[in-house]
């Protein structure tokens, strides 16, 4: 997950704060300024605060589910491919099983 993350978004640094709610996790995209976190309500429950240029939220929570949908693999299974024209391509345990084409 940690893997796919810093290619999708690159510039997206993430910190946990300790508040008197509980544990916060604060991310902030330096790419654009976009910046989002997440607050304990008690139980399983958050509120996401979120603002910038793009909305983090879907982008985070497409990659979590994508990679629940692989089993939560390890980092050490996936791979990246770059052709010639440009084309990103991550890949898991081999390139013949690609999950995602970066833009």
């Amino acid at each position: 997950m940690t893997f796919l993350r810093h290619l999708v978004l690159p510039g997206m640094h993430r910190v946990t704060v300790e508040t008197e709610r509980g544990s916060e996790w604060w991310a902030h995209d330096t790419a654009d300024g976009s910046w989002i976190r997440l607050v304990p309500l008690g139980g399983e429950t958050l509120t996401v605060e979120q603002s910038g240029p793009r909305e983090l939220w879907p982008v985070l929570t497409e990659l979590v589910e994508n990679w629940c949908e692989q089993g939560k693999p390890p980092s050490n299974r996936s791979g990246l491919t770059v052709e010639p024209d440009g084309t990103h391509t991550v890949w898991l345990d081999n390139p013949q099983r690609p999950i995602r084409t970066l833009e």
